[in-house]
C-alpha cells in the first residue's frame, strides 16, 4: 500500500499517518542457508569421534577439512539432530556456606 503510493505521497508521511517505524518498511528477513554438506560433515565427524566430540573440538576437525564454521553453528546443527556429546556434564552449582555469607554482608 505504501509503495504503491510512493509517488502521490512521501513514505515517511504515509508512515506517521499509519503510525508505524519507516524501518519496518525496509526490513527483509535474511534466507537462512541450509547447507547440507556441512549437516553432513557435522554428524559424520561426530560419528566418527564416537560421539565424544562437542562443538570446539568440531570445529577444529571440520576447519581441517575446509569447512570455516562458527562454534555457534555447529552448536545448531548438533542441537537440530539431536547429537549430544559423552562428555557434556552438568555444570553443579556450589553451595555457599552460612559463615561465608555472614562475612559478606558485614
Amino acid at each position: 500500500m505504501i509503495f504503491e503510493n510512493a509517488e502521490k505521497y512521501s513514505i515517511s508521511a504515509m508512515c506517521k499517518a499509519l503510525k508505524i517505524a519507516r524501518s519496518t518498511l525496509y526490513h527483509r528477513k535474511k534466507p537462512q542457508m541450509v547447507d547440507a554438506a556441512l549437516e553432513n560433515a557435522v554428524i559424520d565427524e561426530f560419528r566418527r569421534g564416537r560421539n565424544n566430540y562437542g562443538t570446539r573440538k568440531l570445529k577444529v576437525v571440520l576447519n581441517r577439512r575446509g569447512f570455516m564454521v562458527s562454534r555457534r553453528r555447529i552448536g545448531k546443527i548438533m542441537k537440530k539432530y539431536g547429537l549430544v556429546s559423552n562428555y557434556t556434564l552438568r555444570h553443579k552449582r556450589k553451595a555457599i556456606r552460612q559463615s561465608t555469607m555472614t562475612q559478606r554482608v558485614t
